[in-house]
């Protein structure tokens, strides 16, 4: 138990914020003491500052060289997932309701893991610097797909929807895209400090993105959100969110397995195209929906379960393909 617990503790971690957030909503309230006005922009800056400094510029450049396998992986995690989300939930979007059905479109559009997809790829024997230059691709991309899709498919702004997404891109490049760049630019300058503790990171940014999944469920706490919830549409997230990680994990190894790349370009491919990240998808998300029409802690629901289960299948899956390389 204590073993599963360790290797799951990013999952622990979101469960035990969303169960804190449900016994003590308060706290995410604007008057609080935490002043999660101010708190969680200070913690979406940190983390797109440490995502920037374990980013290796370089390996950008050394990988750029398999273009065919970034073209696929790319295309696959901006169209071909979102598009099989897309088919999957809006035959339910009377059932689900516009916070949860956005829920899973966005859960669909967001960029893969940089940490995860990175590991998987190395432990089952991939290419890491293919997945290194897609995760730092897609995460930079994102940072703008993502806002465009949410203005263009909310058809928020009113009249003057370019407009609209011209500020809206302009918050979010000086939250995300600027504290991203400070980072990979501090690389080259700390890289033996970086090096001695780069293991930091990867302690801080799970403890930030708790604090924002608290708030953001604190806040729809607060909002009652289940009044504006069906059960069956809260039950459906959940058997919606399987199905979605059977059909698109099922696709993309198909349509890899018909494709002539080598086999460790494939795993880099494979796990890049079918992770999400949680800790760029949760401060996104706080960032778009803050103040909006839309519930964040509802919206945030179908990646959090995607989350849990793309960290297990994906950790047994890896497990298969390391056991396939020690007989």
């Amino acid at each position: 138990m204590t073993r599963f617990l360790l290797s799951n503790r990013f999952v622990v971690g979101i469960v035990v914020a969303s169960v804190l957030a449900f016994i003590y909503p308060e706290g995410g309230a604007p008057d609080s003491w935490l002043r999660p006005g101010v708190t969680t922009k200070i913690g979406v800056f940190a983390i797109f500052l440490l995502q920037g400094m374990i980013l290796p510029a370089e390996e950008l450049l050394r990988g750029m060289a398999q273009w065919r396998v970034h073209l696929f992986t790319q295309s696959f995690i901006f169209l071909l997932m979102p598009l099989v989300t897309w088919m999957l939930a809006s035959p339910f979007e009377s059932i689900l309701g516009p916070d949860l059905t956005f829920g899973f479109l966005f859960l669909g559009i967001l960029p893969c893991t940089i940490s995860t997809a990175v590991v998987f790829t190395a432990r089952s024997g991939g290419a890491t610097t293919v997945a290194l230059f897609n995760t730092s691709l897609s995460n930079v991309a994102g940072i703008f797909i993502v806002p465009a899709f949410y203005v263009w498919w909310m058809d928020v702004g009113g009249g003057d929807t370019t407009g609209f997404l011209v500020s809206l891109l302009g918050k979010i490049v000086l939250l995300l895209l600027v504290p991203l760049v400070i980072g990979m630019s501090l690389r080259p300058v700390l890289r033996s400090f970086i090096e001695r503790y780069k293991s930091w990171p990867g302690r801080i940014t799970p403890n930030v993105v708790y604090f924002i999944t608290y708030v953001s469920f604190a806040q729809a706490i607060l909002d009652r959100f289940w009044e504006r919830q069906s059960t069956m549409a809260l039950s459906l997230v959940a058997i919606g969110v399987f199905v979605l990680t059977a059909v698109s994990w099922a696709v993309c190894g198909l349509l890899l397995r018909a494709l002539p790349f080598e086999r460790k370009y494939k795993l880099a491919a494979f796990f890049c195209g079918t992770q999400k990240t949680v800790a760029a998808g949760v401060p996104m998300a706080q960032s778009l929906f803050n103040g909006g029409d839309l519930e964040t802690g509802v919206v945030l629901l179908p990646l959090l379960f995607y989350s849990l289960i793309q960290l297990s299948l994906g950790g047994l899956i890896v497990g298969r393909f390391e056991h396939k390389k020690t007989v």
